[in-house]
């Protein structure tokens, strides 16, 4: 059962709102609760590989355990609208926990620098941003702009053919907000849509879980490409 009052209209609704405007959010959609197990499960999944990660982002490898039941819900009920809305199938690329605690940066200029400038990623997803804790830009929340993403597919085709190209976005008419919420809270994004990194306060903590997913048809330009991508996701529990 999906927490409160959420109906399956509500998130077809989200998900079209994010191919229209390049984001939306969805209040307290996992519950508290879930938001304590999923902690427990994730921090001894960072004390079994922190010494590989740094202490900073785990990928979760097979989110079809069993102990990772509840993300595997939220993903099925995401993926079953991407489905739905851009009427093309959906398959989940990666999934991500992060808990990241801010420095001072000693070098004063990284504010100018990727991912801390406004910017479209190369391989576009579409991604769904799970806040584990009350996030806002203390804590380094995301900032993003409200375009359709399509309107850059075509900068994006062109970052992929001519390397000189870059991927910064320097639209002085796009409005960038930091995307503050709630433990619980979802922010589903396209990465067509401009944004950047938040840069939070010193010894400030972050922690949230990311699932990527994509499409045959935003990442793959050529017949090879498309099979091995049907390839690799052809086993995939969608």
């Amino acid at each position: 059962m999906l927490n409160k009052s959420y109906n399956i209209d509500q998130i077809y609704n989200s998900v079209k709102d994010t191919t229209n405007q390049g984001y939306s959010k969805l209040s307290n959609f996992v519950s508290n609760d879930e938001v304590n197990i999923l902690i427990g499960i994730l921090e001894n999944l960072f004390l079994e590989n922190e010494k590989k990660y740094s202490g900073r982002i785990v990928e979760i490898k097979n989110i079809n355990r069993a102990e990772f039941s509840i993300l595997k819900k939220y993903k099925d009920i995401i993926n079953k609208n991407l489905n739905s809305v851009l009427k093309t199938k959906f398959y989940l690329n990666k999934v991500w926990f992060e808990r990241k605690i801010f420095n001072i940066n000693t070098n004063e200029n990284y504010k100018s620098e990727l991912p801390y400038v406004p910017h479209i990623d190369k391989i576009r997803f579409f991604k769904a941003l799970i806040y584990l804790q009350d996030t806002s830009e203390v804590n380094g929340a995301i900032k993003l702009g409200k375009q359709k993403p399509d309107d850059f597919e075509t900068l994006r085709q062109k970052i992929i053919n001519n390397k000189n190209v870059s991927n910064i976005v320097n639209n002085k008419t796009v409005t960038y907000n930091s995307i503050n919420g709630k433990r619980g809270d979802i922010i589903l994004f396209d990465t067509n849509n401009p944004h950047l990194a938040g840069d939070g306060e010193e010894n400030k903590m972050r922690m949230t879980i990311r699932l990527d997913f994509e499409n045959i048809h935003w990442n793959n330009n050529n017949l090879f490409s498309k099979i091995k991508f049907m390839s690799k996701n052809a086993l995939k529990l969608i």
